[in-house]
């Protein structure tokens, strides 16, 4: 009996320590410690945001969710275009939360995800999608943009149409 135990004890730590080193190659994406936050996103700025998204998709013939939050990941002002699934409310919020907590483009966390770092599905509330990015001002992240209602491809397009505006 004490072999058999000894036996299971030495595999679970082989195993253990094969999972952690192979946990240690996968790639997290870059932290941005340099990113700096600035003052928190006005509600005029928002908007301004807001109508730059809702502008580039309705040319486009799309509709979409939008959300704008401070750096905090609170919301600062959501619009849904009519005709906007019901589901992308929560999901573009979801998605400009993740940008601001993380100081990043959501995109930072589909692409690793995309190519097998499943470890990131263990994170809480991180929404690993494209259509998240920062908002900045004088070089610093006053907050985040998520956009939602389209494809992948078109929720990032419109996503960029928003992280255009220039809110100096």
């Amino acid at each position: 009996m004490t072999k058999n135990l000894r036996a299971a004890s030495i595999f679970g730590s082989l195993v253990f320590g094969y999972a952690c080193t192979a946990l240690g190659q996968q790639t997290v994406p870059a932290a941005t410690a340099t990113l700096h936050y600035g003052a928190p996103v006005t509600l005029d700025e928002a908007r301004k945001v807001a109508a730059a998204v809702r502008e580039y998709a309705q040319r486009e013939g799309w509709a979409m969710a939008i959300s704008v939050v401070d750096n905090d990941g609170e919301l600062v002002y959501f619009e849904k275009m009519d005709d906007t699934m019901t589901g992308s409310i929560e999901v573009s919020l979801g998605k400009a939360r993740t940008a601001a907590q993380f100081k990043r483009p959501t995109k930072s966390f589909s692409d690793p995800l995309a190519a097998g770092a499943s470890f990131l599905l263990t994170m809480r509330d991180v929404v690993a999608v494209p259509g998240g990015l920062p908002l900045m001002s004088h070089g610093k992240m006053v907050g985040a943009l998520g956009v939602s209602g389209g494809t992948v491809a078109q929720d990032s397009a419109t996503a960029d149409a928003g992280g255009k505006v220039d809110i100096d």
